[in-house]
């Protein structure tokens, strides 16, 4: 059944494209940057332009009396969302996120089949809507192709012919269902009808009146048009290079588009196949419906009308009060007054048991007046391109009408130290890379002692010991710790951490072999503690007791541990290693799956800590510390951002890492999550199940007790200017060439020095 207004000729389609191109290029209103013409160059220039134009005119006249305002909602869904094979089995109204998932049930003669079920979420609050529509077809029966949403609650699937379904008997099925799961018609497809592609019909579109298009990408492919009750009306061949999708534009008009060719183009399926060239090269393409279609590129969202060839920038991905990469942009919905964004944003080291985080956007226009603009808060870090520092700040800026924080990367630990001893720098500090001891003891950094008093949103109670003992430095309340890790060393057996002293270490490494690269002054170091060296300082009393006969006898131990390989660096840092899990390596707990291994049972009991003095140590590592500079301007606004830091909105987000607050880091461990797609592979021919070790409520006990005695080293480990001392005495000892006696003399010498200049 062909369109009786097929395609014209190529020649005329090319001349044509001359005339509207000529034309396009001088009625288009606001033409983008040239660099957005390619899809990689508009990726990597999204930040470009001045954010404070919503509209991308180009004076303060022009930009009118309204401004784009996102507004965010987060959701964590059960499923994981993604391309499954060409076949996406979710999709997005204004509304509500409607997923494909599937259910197992036994048939009458004992075998299990699978149904297709249909769940979807409501966006604004979160609650689920698990069984909105439930199929009483198996998988044997029929196959899911697609799912598509009208934006009136309707929900439309696409089905295919199962795997027992001979090919000449196979018919394909189009139906719709209400707002209530019910099903409003259901209408049926032979292969023939079909031109033979069936089985290519993977994604559509849905028009205000009820229309369906499905097609098929790629060079000859095809769209097919079905009428409200799902009546198969025409199908269309576009003279297009390659068919990518259809966009719906104004007053219903449905377009194919080729935009990853030589030029981009439309071409109209309801007038004669006119071709229409576009004036920028989109990176995706998406419906407008009567108010226009919408395309996607680095520097934000346009409006385009084919037949005029005229755009218009809707918003900018930086504009002050959307804040949105546009890169991570999954789902896109234009409603008539609120349009509506789908952002895949956060990383994830362990997708099997990390939930998906999602990011809807709201983008609405408002009355300028309502937003003037925020006060700028500046936050330096040496570490400025770290995702999950980007990720906080993005978090605050998309909640607070009063202030944003911009970031200033720093390239040099000293000069920036200087300028904050100085009284001059950011408002903010992000300490990585920083030695935050000399900085506290010298009044770089605000006390925070009466913010929290007077704070509603965080009490100092509210957050864990460890961490609340982690922002003193020096003994004084400055920084702020919104996540945190463990470090912890793995053995080749299991030792009880009240035995895993300096003196069983050293012992066990007279005896065996317990680095892969071993030799005396690695087993200093790790008899030196978590704090390098202060189990032998009084800070307080100014005293070094290097020359007690503690130390004597552990550098007498340390020299006769044998040496076994030839890397100079010494200590193991990756477990991935082969043959490293016969020695002990130092490894990151960051969930309670970090302390149990699917092959080995006795997997926690060998993570035995660092060797202390006590007793097992374990090591706070934080993924970002911030402070606020003691002479910044704005005080407040600083605040601000360090308070939203411990907030439970903001610590119920935190996913990659143990949140701080102690409500936070109690759900975070009894979430233990495991991807249900991979608990299915059975019925995927040729996977196994995934049955995963679950954390016992004694691994979450064990976690809880290494996050209570974490210690946090405020030097930064071997930056530390003590270790700095006693490693460089120590070599010639180790080499044979200095007695005991002289080098302990020197070390105690040296650091009573430095802490008298101290």
């Amino acid at each position: 059944m062909k369109d009786p207004g097929r395609l014209k000729t190529i020649v005329i389609c090319i001349l044509m494209s001359l005339v509207l191109l000529s034309v396009a290029s001088c009625g288009n209103r606001n033409d983008p940057d040239p660099a957005s013409r390619d899809g990689q160059e508009a990726e990597e220039s999204s930040g470009a332009g001045d954010i404070s134009k919503a509209t991308g005119n180009d004076s303060e006249e022009d930009q009118g009396s309204t401004v784009a305002v996102a507004e965010f909602r987060y959701l964590r869904p059960a499923v994981r969302l993604a391309d499954n094979g060409g076949i996406y089995p979710y999709t997005l109204d204004g509304d509500f996120l409607y997923y494909v998932d599937y259910v197992n049930r036994k048939e009458e003669d004992g075998t299990e089949n699978e149904y297709v079920q249909v769940g979807r979420y409501r966006i604004s609050d979160g609650s689920l809507e698990e069984d909105y529509i439930v199929s009483d077809k198996g998988r044997r029966e029929v196959r899911y192709q697609a799912i598509l949403a009208d934006g009136a609650g309707n929900c439309y699937l696409f089905w295919g012919p199962g795997y027992d379904v001979a090919e000449e008997d196979g018919l394909y099925c189009l139906e719709k269902y209400g707002t209530d799961g019910s099903m409003l018609w259901h209408a049926a497809y032979t292969q023939a009808e079909l031109e033979n592609v069936g089985d290519g019909l993977r994604q559509g579109t849905v028009t205000r009146d009820g229309r369906v298009f499905l097609y098929n990408y790629g060079a000859g492919g095809r769209v097919f048009s079905f009428g409200g009750e799902g009546e198969l009306q025409a199908f269309y061949v576009p003279e297009l290079e390659s068919l990518e999708g259809v966009a719906v534009g104004k007053d219903g008009d449905a377009y194919a588009y080729c935009v990853a060719g030589a030029s981009p183009v439309f071409a109209s399926l309801d007038s004669q196949g006119e071709l229409y060239p576009c004036p920028v090269t989109p990176l995706q393409v998406y419906d407008g419906y009567e108010d226009g279609i919408c395309l996607r590129t680095g520097e934000g969202m346009l409006g385009y009308e084919p037949v005029s060839g005229e755009t218009e920038f809707l918003w900018r991905w930086q504009d002050e009060y959307v804040d949105v990469d546009g890169g991570q942009v999954d789902r896109f919905f234009r409603g008539r007054e609120t349009s509506v964004l789908l952002c895949l944003e956060q990383g994830y080291y362990d997708t099997r048991h990390t939930r998906q985080l999602l990011t809807f956007a709201y983008i609405t226009q408002q009355d300028r007046t309502d937003y003037p603009g925020r006060q700028v808060l500046t936050l330096s870090s040496m570490n400025s391109t770290d995702q999950h520092l980007i990720f906080l700040v993005k978090q605050f800026n998309r909640q607070s009408r009063d202030y944003r924080v911009e970031l200033v990367k720093e390239t040099d630990g000293d000069s920036l130290e200087k300028k904050l001893l100085k009284g001059e720098g950011a408002d903010l500090i992000e300490l990585w890379g920083l030695y935050s001891g000399g900085l506290a003891e010298n009044g770089a950094f605000e006390d925070l002692t009466a913010y929290y008093e007077a704070s509603k949103v965080i009490d100092q109670g509210d957050v864990l010991e460890c961490v609340r003992e982690a922002g003193v430095i020096k003994g004084r309340n400055v920084a702020v710790v919104p996540a945190f890790y463990i470090g912890t060393m793995k053995g080749a057996s299991s030792v009880k951490a009240e035995d895993w002293t300096v003196w069983k270490f050293l012992e066990t490494g007279l005896e065996n072999q317990v680095f892969m690269v071993q030799k005396p002054s690695v087993a200093l170091e790790y008899c030196m503690g978590t704090r390098y060296g202060e189990y032998f300082i009084d800070y307080g009393k100014g005293e070094s007791y290097f020359d007690g006969e503690e130390f004597r006898r552990i550098l007498e131990l340390c020299g006769k541990w044998a040496v076994y390989g030839d890397d100079q660096s010494g200590i193991i840092y990756d477990s991935a290693v082969e043959g490293a899990d016969q020695f002990l390596h130092e490894i990151q707990i960051t969930s309670p799956w970090d302390v149990v291994s699917d092959k080995d049972p006795a997997y926690s009991t060998k993570l035995v800590g660092y060797p202390g003095y006590n007793g097992a140590e374990y090591q706070l590592w934080n993924t970002c510390m911030f402070v606020m500079n003691s002479k910044s301007g704005n005080k407040e606004g600083a605040w601000a951002f360090l308070e939203y830091l411990l907030s439970e909105e903001l610590q119920s987000g935190i996913d990659w890492a143990f949140p701080v607050r102690k409500d936070s880091f109690e759900r975070y461990l009894q979430d233990l999550y495991v991807d249900p797609d991979l608990l299915k592979q059975p019925f995927v021919v040729g996977l196994s199940a995934y049955e995963p070790v679950v954390p016992t409520e004694e691994d979450i006990a064990f976690v809880r007790q290494m996050a209570d005695s974490a210690i946090y080293d405020s030097w930064g480990g071997t930056n530390n200017p003590v270790w700095k001392i006693v490693s460089e005495e120590t070599q010639m000892y180790f080499a044979g060439d200095a007695s005991l006696e002289d080098t302990v003399k020197k070390i105690q010498a040296r650091v009573q020095l430095y802490l008298d200049e101290r």
